[in-house]
């Protein structure tokens, strides 16, 4: 009894230091995206917890395994053991693979964010503002959301902003004032902040702009219903310690709302014969395409786009107006028939300078558009057509005599 002290004792030392270093590997997540700098040593000293823990779990196994207890107590903790093994090598692996998402809540699209974003000085993903600019050349900015800061897009050199810039550069300074989450209103209020007057201002438009429009007290009284945002939360990640911090549980619930998500959309279209009664049932009070259907939340965002027609009219600028559907397959047409018609029509009829890309998109599939599969953002090609698109239509305003 006394020969098996020793080893016991052993074995509650190595499930106490497994548990501590493992927790310890997890407890420290978050400080690898504590700033928005990726650095190694972050990454290398989690990962060194990581499989200190391996060590001791493999040390316990072989320990575990010479002592004398029953055959199916050791088959069990050699079960047990191998899936945590396999858990810490994946782990390892998971940690170090970023995967844009479609926003910043799972842990693989913060790896993302952490390699490939860079802002400068003014909060913008973009190259540093001189102030003032070459004043022989005319300034372009192009305003909008992360559709134009390039979210999914690892090298900005391949957004249509940048693309655009490099082929009028002997005739334009062009500037990206996109950011990730803004709308028509905070769009309007960053260029009026932003040091360099534009000659050319081009506003993306995508439908999710008209977020702003109401307040929640007023979506409340105009739709009888709470705001988008109040309905569906950002992320379908849980709040939980292991969710929130294991670089691959998080990405296996990822998956697994993602696969529930797209299970719930297809019931809701399975219940309706048209998208026109949809529209007349309750449970579109929820969706987006809600505030483009009611005349006084519409009105406040018409009234938002107005601020960036009279701006350029009272200063004999240029204004062109991008309006970019949702790129998902299941939202692509609805987008642009229920929600950016009604901007395209007002802006006809302002006679103001559109451009409809639902037109230019639609002959290639969604797995074309978009960027990955995690993400509905713009496409490398999509970003590519847009670009070509622009080119040509800026140089034939160029062309025309004045």
């Amino acid at each position: 009894m006394i020969s098996n002290i020793k080893p016991r004792f052993t074995s509650i030392l190595l499930v106490l230091g497994l548990f501590l270093l493992s927790y310890s590997s997890l407890a420290i997540t978050p400080w690898l995206f504590s700033d928005e700098t990726f650095h190694l040593y972050k990454y290398l000293f989690r990962a060194l917890l990581i499989s200190a823990s391996a060590l001791i779990l493999i040390i316990f196994i072989q320990l575990t395994v010479r002592q004398v207890i029953p055959k199916k107590l050791k088959n069990i903790i050699l079960l047990l053991g191998s899936i945590l093994l396999a858990f810490y090598v994946l782990e390892l692996i998971f940690m170090f693979i970023p995967i844009s998402t479609g926003g910043a809540d799972s842990l693989c699209s913060k790896n993302w964010f952490q390699y490939h974003w860079r802002e400068n000085e003014l909060g913008y993903r973009d190259g540093e503002v001189l102030v003032p600019p070459d004043n022989a050349k005319k300034n372009l900015l192009i305003i909008g959301d992360s559709y134009v800061a390039g979210h999914g897009i690892d090298n900005p050199s391949d957004r249509f902003s940048d693309i655009l810039g490099d082929r009028l550069k002997e005739t334009m300074n062009t500037f990206n004032l996109g950011v990730c989450g803004i709308d028509t209103q905070e769009e309007y209020e960053r260029m009026l902040k932003y040091p360099i007057e534009p000659d050319i201002l081009i506003l993306v438009h995508t439908p999710n702009d008209i977020r702003s429009a109401v307040s929640n007290e007023m979506a409340q009284s105009l739709l009888g219903f709470k705001k988008i945002s109040d309905v569906i939360p950002d992320s379908d990640i849980n709040r939980s310690f292991i969710k929130e911090r294991s670089f691959l549980v998080n990405f296996i619930w990822l998956n697994y709302s993602n696969y529930r998500q797209t299970l719930t959309s297809e019931r809701l279209r399975d219940s309706f014969q048209s998208f026109e009664q949809f529209l007349k049932s309750d449970i579109s009070k929820s969706h987006l395409v809600s505030y483009y259907n009611n005349e006084s939340v519409l009105k406040i965002h018409l009234a938002h786009v107005n601020e960036f027609i009279q701006y350029t009219r009272n200063k004999d600028k240029t204004l062109i107006v991008l309006l970019f559907p949702w790129l998902n397959k299941n939202n692509f047409d609805i987008s642009n028939e229920y929600m950016n018609a009604h901007l395209e029509r007002y802006l006809n009829k302002n006679k103001t300078r559109v451009i409809n890309l639902h037109s230019i998109l639609e002959g290639i599939g969604e797995e074309d558009r978009i960027v990955g599969h995690y993400d509905n953002h713009p496409s490398e090609l999509v970003h590519q057509l847009v670009a070509d698109h622009l080119t040509q239509y800026i140089n034939q305003l160029n062309t025309k005599p004045n």
